[in-house]
C-alpha cells in the first residue's frame, strides 16, 4: 500500500527533508509522484548506502607510502591502515624520537 513520503519517513524515524533528498537521488525503488506529492510503498526498507564513518576511510585496498626520518631512523614503507602506520613508526624509530616529536613523516604518492 502506498503511503505519503512524510508518513514513511516518520515511520522510520527520519526527517521528511532527508526522505525528499533521497527521492531526488533515486534511492527508493517504489517512490512515485502523484501531483506534487511523493508516495512510497510502506514495506520498502530504508537502506543506508553509505560506506561507513570517517574512521573507516582507510580501507585495506588503499596503500599509503611514507618515509620516516629521524636521528635513528630512515625508512620507507607502505601501510594500509592508521594502526599499521603507528606500529611501523614505533618499530622503526626509537621511543625517544617518537616521544620528543622529532620523527618526520612524509607521505608519498
Amino acid at each position: 500500500m502506498l503511503i505519503s513520503l512524510k508518513e514513511y519517513c516518520l515511520k522510520h524515524g527520519k526527517d521528511p527533508a532527508t526522505g525528499r533528498q533521497r527521492v531526488a537521488r533515486g534511492a527508493f525503488k517504489t517512490a512515485v509522484k502523484l501531483g506534487r506529492d511523493w508516495f512510497i510503498e510502506e514495506d520498502e526498507p530504508w537502506v543506508d548506502n553509505r560506506n561507513g564513518t570517517n574512521s573507516k576511510r582507510w580501507k585495506t585496498e588503499k596503500k599509503i607510502y611514507l618515509d620516516l626520518k629521524s636521528e635513528n631512523c630512515n625508512e620507507s614503507m607502505e601501510v594500509h591502515s592508521l594502526e599499521e602506520m603507528s606500529k611501523q613508526i614505533m618499530e622503526f624509530c626509537s621511543k625517544e624520537d617518537v616521544e620528543e616529536g622529532t620523527v618526520t613523516i612524509t607521505f608519498k604518492k
